[in-house]
């Protein structure tokens, strides 16, 4: 599969992506370590492009929405689909058994190494 660069704009949005999961996750009660939670969120998170959470905030920054209150709520709303669909590509590498997802250790496969380390 051939990779195709992303415009430099995306990682500007995938930042401001990951800084509110990072915000979200520091504020959910918890029951794990956050220690042990957020690096297993981070790793879920990190290997995507969030093209539909930049896609969104690019259109509301071409459009010239202010930066207030709304956008922070969708922000959040952003960071939580982002949340949504990692949890979703977990749970199919789970069913599947797969260890790899686009050329890199899956959740799954990062989970077996923990193991056997």
């Amino acid at each position: 599969m051939t990779e195709h660069p992303l415009p430099s704009w995306n990682r500007e949005y995938s930042n401001l992506i990951d800084e509110e999961i990072k915000k979200l996750v520091n504020s959910a009660e918890i029951n794990l370590s956050r220690k042990i939670f957020y690096p297993l969120i981070q790793s879920a998170t990190s290997m995507g492009r969030k093209l539909r959470s930049t896609l969104a905030l690019r259109y509301v920054d071409w459009q010239g929405f202010p930066k207030d209150e709304y956008y922070q709520h969708l922000l959040s709303g952003l960071a939580t689909i982002e949340l949504l669909h990692s949890a979703s590509c977990i749970i199919d590498d789970i069913i599947d058994g797969d260890i790899v997802r686009r050329g890199i250790a899956s959740f799954v496969g990062l989970s077996l190494l923990c193991e056997v380390v």
